[in-house]
């Protein structure tokens, strides 16, 4: 395999870098804490204003939380398990 292609891009070990890097790690850490803060929010009878700021913020979060997949996916590539004798 090429050095430029595949499992040994530069691309690919960058990402691979930031994904498993502390900062990032804390980062997506400190979005799993607000998000599950942001679900404790949901009451009955919240004013529109409260319920339209929740949902973009839950808009935001999964957003982020997509990107933080892609960037796993592209960095760690996808995995099968062969453990799993479920099927």
């Amino acid at each position: 395999m090429n050095a430029t292609n595949g499992l040994f891009s530069p691309s690919r070990y960058h990402c691979w870098r930031v994904v498993t890097s502390q900062p990032f790690e804390n980062f997506i850490l400190l979005l799993i804490v607000l998000n599950t803060i942001l679900l404790m929010l949901n009451f009955h009878g919240a004013p529109l204003e409260f319920q339209d700021i929740r949902s973009s913020f839950n808009m935001l979060f999964t957003l982020l939380f997509t990107i933080e997949c892609i960037f796993k996916l592209v960095s760690f590539g996808p995995r099968v398990s062969e453990q799993s004798e479920d099927f």
